[in-house]
């Protein structure tokens, strides 16, 4: 087992890590058909919750943006911007983007005024994207806050494509946007600086010209949150179900707006539509609607033939359009339909990212596609600030201010609990450590515009820690299989755990079977041990091994055809099963009647209270009637023994007549079918006890009379 103190160090680094650093303005989205989602805290509502007051429809792209609390300000499909009181904003209409453009739209914040939003828009396929490019301006200033569009459709460039996304700047403040000419491989990189919106865009003039096709102009584009890959796509032809496709992985370069050294991702069978990063840029996720997986690569490598070698097939039940990463740094994805799947643990290569489909029900059609957004605004650890734990259970946290920022910036900080700093990277104790706190740094940079809002959250002691176990028992072999059902938040928290058995044995296996050589009850005891003492646990509970022990009765029995035998079974059990059910009065009962019309072997199981099982059998030989048997009396009462008084009539014998008599000579029954009877009943009414006459006619196997009378009693 790892020491204490390097389990300390390890949990601490990785609680830093796992602390949920966000800029909160990606916390809302809504796309699809009035659907959406928030990343914002509810209670204890799971998150993200979806959101049902969306009015929006847009059958591909949308963006939205929040403020730096995750308070929604707008969202938009390209043409129309809403606000967020779900209202058309002033002057949100007539937008040149288009909702069938895949990636219709994306929202800037203007470094040199924080009140002002950027949106660019690209248009559609269906228009032959003949309207390019284009930006308006969102001052949320007026109307009381809830904007107005005071600048529509200024144009970059045209014809475009659907590909549209915008990246950080490596400065840190200033943002870059991309686009795409029509039917080329031309790149056009606008910049978003202090001084506005650049009048001409940096050209790179790179990779695969996409004119071979029409369905080349329809695509995405993703950055990664370090600023430096760039992940091109384009959809499979509508018309070719088997025809593949391919995607483009570039460097950029975030100072310079450079877009550098293609490679082209492409294999048999691939079909591609969308494309997303991981938060730690290492992995790049490809999805494609013909694809029954996502397609995971490791975009650090040298080469396209090395990217390609890195792919890892994760499967899925469908396959996907959009994808997108979300403010809790899990990736989402949509096909069409009313609920998002999620990849967990995005940054794990293999199956260990554990994609989890249909995770988010909606309750509304998500479409095709999910809202664009900055590629650094989940995680950039150039850009974010960071929590170093250096003592969980004090509180004590040591923050760094981000690395992009020259000498001269000025930091302030907010803890939330009514301190603040001035310091670059303070180090604050939070008093209680348990509860969640909101940090936000302000950051004035250096000879920059405006100012820089970041924001995280967190709970310095982890959020949560729990031990507790279940277990199965099977009693025929001592064996006891016990399962954890401990919790750490974050999860990525390293945990040891420590089972003492109750007989003198331990275990540190996750999940131990352990075998008791003797009946009894054990007090066993489960220790989660995070390397943090606060936040420790430990769960003891009995575990009862006994062995069960059955005798069912009668082991073998013979009877007559017609006749019936009580089953029995003894033993210490709380639940009984005999099977088959055919010819019981209760199958779930230690003592069943049976009545069996032919030989049958019944078997019961019995469960004790520690749910061990253990089974028997009872053999039941029907001897036929040679003849014809009736018996004498019957009670249709309705419990399910001796309700139908009927004869029982010999296999080779024929029926010819079977009637029943009340004591003045009316008929109150008559069949000529084997097996049918009387229920003591004529037309629903019930009949009164008594005594009633009934009279059978048959023929022997050698076609001789068989005729018979006699009387039965009826009883209720």
């Amino acid at each position: 087992m790892r020491s204490l103190r390097s389990l300390c160090l390890l949990s601490c680094f990785m609680l830093a890590f796992a602390s949920g650093v966000r800029s909160q303005q990606n916390n809302v989205w809504y796309f699809g058909t009035s659907a959406g989602i928030s990343f914002n805290p509810l209670g204890s509502t799971p998150l993200p919750r979806p959101l049902t007051d969306g009015v929006m429809n847009t059958n591909e792209g949308c963006a939205s943006i929040c403020d730096g609390n995750g308070a929604l300000l707008f969202y938009t499909n390209g043409q129309t911007v809403y606000n967020k009181n779900h209202q058309v904003m002033a002057g949100g209409t007539g937008l040149l983007g288009h909702p069938s453009a895949f990636q219709s739209a994306v929202v800037v914040q203007l470094p040199s005024n924080p009140s002002h939003y950027y949106i660019f828009t690209a248009d559609a396929y269906e228009n032959l994207c003949a309207a390019g490019y284009n930006v308006s301006e969102v001052d949320m200033s007026q109307n009381g806050g809830l904007g107005a569009v005071i600048m529509q459709n200024k144009p970059l460039s045209a014809p475009g494509t659907e590909r549209l996304t915008a990246a950080r700047h490596a400065n840190g403040t200033d943002v870059w946007v991309i686009t795409n000419d029509l039917n080329s491989n031309v790149f056009r990189v606008w910049l978003v600086s202090c001084t506005g919106l650049s009048a001409a865009p940096v050209v790179s003039t790179v990779g695969e010209i996409m004119d071979t096709d029409d369905m080349q102009r329809i695509g995405a584009f993703k950055v990664s949150p370090d600023g430096k890959h760039l992940c091109q796509t384009h959809f499979p032809q509508v018309d070719n179900q088997t025809a593949e496709n391919f995607a483009q992985l570039f460097d950029f370069d975030n100072a310079t707006g450079i877009i550098s050294n293609p490679k082209l991702i492409n294999y048999p069978g691939s079909q591609f539509n969308a494309c997303e990063f991981s938060p730690d840029s290492k992995l790049l996720y490809i999805t494609g609607t013909r694809m029954s997986y996502v397609a995971q690569f490791d975009c650090t490598q040298p080469t396209a033939a090395a990217v390609i070698a890195s792919k890892t097939n994760i499967p899925a039940s469908k396959g996907f359009y959009g994808i997108q990463m979300g403010a809790d740094g899990k990736i989402y994805m949509t096909k069409s339909s009313q609920a998002l799947t999620a990849i967990n643990n995005p940054n794990t290569r293999g199956i260990g990212c554990n994609l989890q489909m249909d995770k988010i029900p909606l309750g509304r059609n998500a479409n095709l596609n999910l809202p664009a957004f900055l590629n650094d605004l989940t995680y950039n650890p150039d850009t974010h600030i960071d929590a170093i734990v250096l003592d969980s259970c004090t509180g004590k946290i040591q923050f760094k201010a981000p690395v992009i920022f020259a000498p001269g910036s000025t930091f302030n900080w907010d803890f939330g609990d009514a301190t603040t700093s001035v310091l670059t990277d303070p180090i604050h104790t939070f008093v209680p450590p348990d509860r969640a706190y909101t940090i936000k740094l302000t950051i004035q940079p250096a000879g920059g515009c405006g100012v820089i809002e970041k924001q995280m959250q967190l709970v310095p002691s982890g959020k949560k820690a729990t031990a507790d176990f279940s277990y199965v028992v099977v009693c025929d072999s001592g064996y006891v299989r016990f399962t954890s059902l401990n919790t750490l938040e974050p999860d990525t928290l390293i945990q040891d755990r420590i089972w003492d058995f109750g007989d003198g044995n331990t275990s540190t296996n996750t999940n131990p079977i352990h075998y008791y050589t003797t009946a009894g009850t054990y007090n066993v005891t489960l220790t989660n041990l995070t390397g943090t003492a606060c936040l420790n646990r430990q769960k003891t509970r009995p575990v009862t091994f006994e062995q069960l022990t059955i005798s069912a009765t009668p082991p073998l029995s013979s009877i007559n055809e017609g006749e019936s035998v009580q089953l029995n079974v003894t033993g210490a059990g709380v639940k009984f099963q005999w099977s088959p059910a055919t010819w019981l009065s209760n199958p779930n009962i230690a003592n069943p009647v049976a009545k069996p019309r032919l030989d049958t072997s019944y078997v019961v199981t019995v469960t004790n209270a520690s749910g061990c099982k253990a089974t028997d059998t009872v053999v039941i030989k029907v001897k036929p009637i040679p003849g014809i048997y009736v018996p004498n009396g019957f009670t249709p009462n309705d419990d399910g023994l001796n309700d139908i008084f009927k004869p029982t009539v010999g296999e080779f014998y024929t029926l010819l007549e079977f009637s029943v008599y009340n004591r003045w000579g009316q008929q109150l029954f008559t069949t000529k079918e084997k097996g049918k009877g009387w229920d003591g009943k004529i037309g629903g009414t019930i009949q009164s006890n008594g005594v009633y006459v009934w009279i059978v006619r048959a023929l022997t196997p050698d076609q001789k009379r068989d005729d018979r009378k006699g009387t039965v009693v009826l009883m209720r």
